[in-house]
């Protein structure tokens, strides 16, 4: 008899390897009844990370995602509230700020604005899944979590309905 849970993990900045890596990985516990994505990272790219997003939010079964004993940062916070049913452990944390990016000192005013359109982009997709996500349903509410740019503890992650469950409370 095959078990019910199977895990895959993400445990590392998120960029495009890890996602490719972290999607497989996916792919391969597809079979089990409660599949579970372990969510330890401090987060990275905005890109990579809705990619796995949207792989995420068309699995072909409920996903758990688990904050397990570290924190899930940033686009890793993110990816979290992409999955089914979410948890934390009671010592993890979960940190949301605005998404950012890195521009060359030297780069023209047409790769600043491009650039810039771009995060604007990110961010709206970010309003978009916190306000479908959480309790959190104005954009006036959700852009003063991204101002505050801090650690986020479990009783208020489900106070506010980040995730559906603490653990080892």
């Amino acid at each position: 008899m095959k078990p019910t849970h199977s895990w895959a993990a993400l445990a590392s900045d998120i960029t495009r390897e890890s996602v490719d890596n972290t999607i497989n990985a996916l792919v391969g516990v597809s079979w089990a009844a409660k599949p579970v994505l372990v969510i330890s990272s401090s987060g990275g790219s905005a890109e990579h990370g809705f990619r796995l997003c949207e792989y995420i939010e068309g699995y072909p079964k409920p996903l758990t995602g688990l904050v397990s004993h570290t924190d899930a940062k940033s686009m890793a916070a993110l990816v979290l509230l992409s999955c089914s049913h979410r948890v934390m452990v009671k010592n993890a944390g979960l940190h949301f700020h605005h998404i950012t990016a890195r521009v060359n000192e030297n780069a023209s005013q047409r790769v600043i604005k491009m650039v810039a359109e771009e995060m604007r982009r990110f961010e709206e997709r970010q309003i978009a899944l916190i306000k479908k996500r959480t309790k959190l349903n104005t954009d006036y509410d959700i852009r003063k979590l991204l101002d505050a740019d801090r650690l986020m503890d479990s009783d208020e992650a489900f106070w506010l309905g980040f995730v559906d469950e603490v653990v080892g409370r």
